[in-house]
């Protein structure tokens, strides 16, 4: 499911017909290891941080609310992250159900 969301986020970011110059600008200025091309070579984070931009959220022409999708796509990310990690406990009912939502919001969105 999470490799759904980041595909879907990435759909999203692409439907928003960016610059691969404002693309490049995306990438994390602390990670010098490698290059953004495209939309694809974002992180998830850094999907996150290019989607927080007000300017950025506009040119998506949605009518979802850029701080409820923000806060959504954080909680998603530090599932993310707890995942990658390898919690051994896995997830919780809560961080499913958190998952699910925001699928379904992309899916909306789309």
């Amino acid at each position: 499911m999470l490799s759904e969301i980041e595909n879907q986020l990435l759909r999203l970011i692409m439907r928003g017909k960016f610059t691969s110059s404002e693309i490049r600008d995306a990438k994390d200025i602390k990670d010098k290891s490698r290059s953004v091309e495209s939309v694809a070579d974002l992180t998830f984070g850094e999907c996150v941080r290019f989607l927080e931009d007000p300017d950025n959220w506009k040119r998506l022409q949605t009518n979802f609310d850029r701080k409820t999708f923000r806060n959504q796509l954080i909680a998603v990310r530090d599932i993310r992250n707890e995942v990658m990690h390898f919690n051994p406990d896995g997830i919780s009912k809560d961080q499913w159900r958190e998952l699910k939502g925001l699928r379904t919001l992309l899916q909306e969105m789309m």
